[in-house]
């Protein structure tokens, strides 16, 4: 968190017009969590870019087969984070002037892709992909 922090706050002062070692050292760091998410991320039964497997320990529910479960697939935190991710990379290249980078090319391409924030007929925010779930 204390990337996006950074990245956060020179967004807000206007920094970002002075490139400065500390700012590529947020890209290539931010670069690398990309790589990452983007070598995590597969294409889901509907077309949207899921992650799996994925889990979220503090929120489990009732399996199909009747027992407690956490993991699944595409939590919500995962998809939270990948776009917090991928946002700040196209962000952050395009002040370094690095927008044509191959991974920031491919970055950019997939984020209208990633799954959607699901909303639970109660109005809150569903943790996980399946409403069924208990």
């Amino acid at each position: 968190m204390i990337l996006f922090g950074q990245t956060h706050c020179l967004r807000s002062s206007g920094m970002y017009g002075t490139i400065s070692a500390g700012f590529m050292v947020i890209f290539f760091l931010l670069e690398g969590c990309a790589s990452f998410l983007m070598d995590w991320l597969i294409e889901g039964k509907v077309g949207f870019l899921e992650t799996n497997p994925s889990t979220s320990p503090e929120h489990t529910f009732i399996a199909p087969d009747g027992k407690p479960a956490s993991v699944s697939y595409s939590s919500t935190m995962d998809m939270s984070i990948i776009r917090e991710v991928f946002s700040e990379v196209v962000f952050v290249a395009e002040a370094l002037g690095r927008s044509g980078d191959d991974l920031v090319e491919r970055v950019h391409k997939a984020q209208p892709g990633l799954y959607p924030t699901k909303i639970a007929r109660d109005g809150s925010i569903m943790e996980r992909i399946c409403e069924e779930f208990e």
